[in-house]
């Protein structure tokens, strides 16, 4: 008869060791495998963020201009509207003549004042003369 090999006996301590080792053993094989795609992704990662930088530059600059023709636009509009509307509105040196109408306004309040203190006294007389 041929002799039979024994399966060797593993105590608790073996297994346990046994299995830290294929823990480990796994980590370092993953390692090994995420090492070089981790390097390309960092490859990429910069490449990547050279292109948002200048995608990001490209913008801004379309934006600075999109925002000064949008002044100067309505700067444009603006002043085309202020000057439409001094066509309406009397010259600013029509002042003095300002200062005239203010001088009659004030001769005709004093006038309907004295008018009024009359009339005031012809009602009072009358009010008088019927009582």
């Amino acid at each position: 008869m041929a002799k039979r090999k024994q399966a060797k006996e593993f105590t608790a301590r073996e297994a346990l060791r046994r299995g830290w080792l294929a823990y480990i053993g796994a980590y370092g094989v993953a390692y090994d495998r995420a090492k070089p795609v981790f390097a390309k992704l960092t490859e990429r990662y910069s490449e990547l963020f050279g292109a948002f930088v200048e995608k990001g530059e490209e913008m801004e600059a379309t934006a600075k201009e999109q925002i000064v023709d949008a002044r100067d636009r309505a700067k444009t509009l603006t002043s085309a509207g202020f000057e439409r509307l001094q066509g309406f509105v009397p010259a600013l040196a029509a002042n003095d003549r300002a200062e005239e109408v203010a001088a009659e306004a004030k001769k005709t309040v004093k006038k309907a004042a004295a008018k009024a203190r009359k009339t005031t006294r012809a009602v009072k007389r009358v009010i008088k003369e019927a009582a």
